[in-house]
């Protein structure tokens, strides 16, 4: 058996840092989490663009690896907010980066398929990046800090990320509570993509940890849906009624942020190298329920 490793899970209280953590726990490694402001039990503050606090909380804790987790998913706000997210998601990013080298630590990078424009879905991770929105702009540049970097690292590439979260900022939950609520819920029947479960994305991505995987790779679920069937079948699995999910054309909703039309992934080179079954989105939708209970 394998020596457990260090895990430092940066943004453990966010959806994907916290199912990162959760699954560094239940395969036996030791695992320490921090948040920025989210108040939870085992997770310590630590705001990754005070570099000096990054610096001397990575060496002293001298992990194996780090999950970088950090940073908004609220791609409106980071649209309207583009020097707080470069300070995040590039900034903090480098202070990150530079910490790891001193200790010779591992980087795990959780960036997004709206690096791409979405022209020409689904994407491979040989093809070149275009984004459309500063939350694309800001993980490609994030990618390119690391891939230029001396660490060794693993870019991890995912597409709508759903689950339990402890702030329920995740727009599945989003929807179950307007449904709940019996409102009507608009989705666009034009923008398709490839959700994931979040402890499917944890469970892929220590798959290729423990494995030794290096570079990029695409982890996402294995069914290409739109975001308006995306709704259907969260109501349908959640037991809500799936009359209130109405479709819309993207170009008629009021955003800010510009979405690609394909943001799928495919999965073709992960799947030779993992374990774990990445699944359609009613099989992620009745773990996550299942879960839950």
């Amino acid at each position: 058996m394998k020596k457990p490793n260090l895990n430092m899970i940066i943004g453990a209280s966010g959806l994907v840092g916290s199912a990162m953590d959760w699954c560094s726990k239940e395969r036996g490694h030791k695992t320490m989490g921090t948040r920025l402001q989210e108040r939870a039990s085992e997770i310590e503050p630590l705001d990754v663009t005070e570099r000096t606090r990054v610096m001397k909380r990575i060496r002293d804790l001298e992990p194996d690896n780090i999950f970088f987790c950090a940073g908004s998913n609220d791609i409106e706000w980071m649209e309207s907010h583009p020097d707080e997210s470069y300070a995040v998601n590039v900034l903090g990013l480098k202070n990150v980066i530079d910490a790891a080298a001193r200790v010779n630590a591992r980087l795990v990078f959780i960036s997004s398929a709206y690096i791409f424009d979405g022209s020409a879905g689904p994407y491979a991770e040989s093809d070149t990046p275009n984004p459309g929105c500063v939350f694309g702009w800001h993980k490609l540049l994030g990618e390119h800090l690391i891939a230029t970097s001396d660490l060794e690292h693993l870019i991890i590439r995912t597409s709508n990320v759903f689950g339990w979260d402890r702030l329920n900022k995740n727009p599945v939950l989003e929807v179950i509570q307007l449904l709940k609520n019996e409102r009507t819920v608009s989705l666009p029947e034009d923008i398709v993509e490839t959700p994931i479960y979040s402890r499917a994305l944890a469970d892929a991505v220590f798959d290729l940890v423990e494995s030794g995987e290096k570079g990029v790779y695409n982890i996402a679920g294995n069914e290409a849906v739109s975001l308006y069937r995306f709704g259907k079948n969260i109501a349908t699995v959640f037991g809500l009624e799936t009359s209130h999910i109405k479709p819309v054309k993207a170009r008629n909703m009021k955003t800010k942020a510009r979405r690609p039309r394909n943001a799928c992934l495919t999965n073709k080179k992960a799947r030779k190298v993992i374990a774990t079954t990445l699944s359609s989105t009613q099989v992620g939708l009745k773990q996550m329920l299942k879960d839950e209970l």
